[in-house]
């Protein structure tokens, strides 16, 4: 998919948390699935991020950051490629 312009902004609405809880979730479950980690032995691991984690950590100050695309011929970022959080304690929670 050939690409006009990418940006890095700050994800602020809540509505977004589903999106970016699914991209981290998977950018984590191969290696989950590699080192045989589940829900149950290692819960606070990224593969398993849920959206009321993102929430609770967004309520702490956490500020989230999304890298976002817009496909040739588009005009509005649509397509999630990562997320990262910075501040507050959410480093603790997605450590692994």
């Amino acid at each position: 998919m050939p690409l006009n312009e990418s940006t890095i902004r700050e994800i602020t609405d809540p509505a977004e948390f589903a999106a970016s809880a699914k991209v981290i979730r998977n950018s984590f479950k191969t290696v989950a699935e590699e080192f045989g980690l589940t829900r149950d032995n290692t819960p606070t691991h990224p593969a398993f991020l849920t959206v009321r984690w993102l929430r609770e950590k967004k309520s702490d100050d956490v500020k989230y950051f999304g890298l976002f695309l817009v496909p040739q011929g588009h005009h509005k970022f649509d397509k999630r490629l990562a997320c990262q959080s910075s501040g507050g304690t959410a480093s603790r929670g997605i450590d692994y």
